[in-house]
């Protein structure tokens, strides 16, 4: 018998129900036997990655993130800086950016953790700072 953190494979005819039954009642008694750990999927899933987000200097906008997992998720928002991902310091599902001309291209992703300390981060979401000549072109 194998594990996957995501299913139970096991050496049983598929087509022969009785011994597939069996194979799963038997793993699950050894895995009880063996005081194992549960079986826990891969970590938490986004369901809802950041999006990008345009605005103009001065402006507030938000990042928000959407995940589902195992127990209590903590989120990390980070910023790409010189291709190094660091911490922004917010961990809510929501990150808040106070726009400047600086930020005109950053990217930004959030990291989630888990309940069993597995981290999932996000696809990134670009800020665009939209200039006021650009607006009246």
């Amino acid at each position: 018998m194998s594990y996957n953190p995501a299913y139970i494979t096991f050496d049983a005819n598929p087509f022969d129900e009785e011994a597939a039954i069996a194979a799963v009642r038997g793993d699950v008694a050894d895995r009880i036997n063996e005081n194992l750990a549960p079986i826990t999927a891969g970590g938490p899933v986004i369901t809802r990655p950041p999006q990008d987000v345009s605005g103009e200097d001065g402006e507030t906008v938000f990042f928000t993130v959407t995940a589902i997992g195992t127990g209590t998720l903590t989120y990390a928002w980070q910023v790409l800086n010189g291709g190094t991902w660091v911490s922004t310091g917010e961990t809510d599902s929501s990150m808040s950016v106070s726009i400047t001309p600086a930020l005109d291209g950053a990217q930004y992703r959030c990291v989630v953790t888990d309940g069993n300390g597995v981290q999932t981060a996000s696809q990134s979401a670009t800020l665009t700072v939209i200039s006021t000549t650009q607006q009246e072109a």
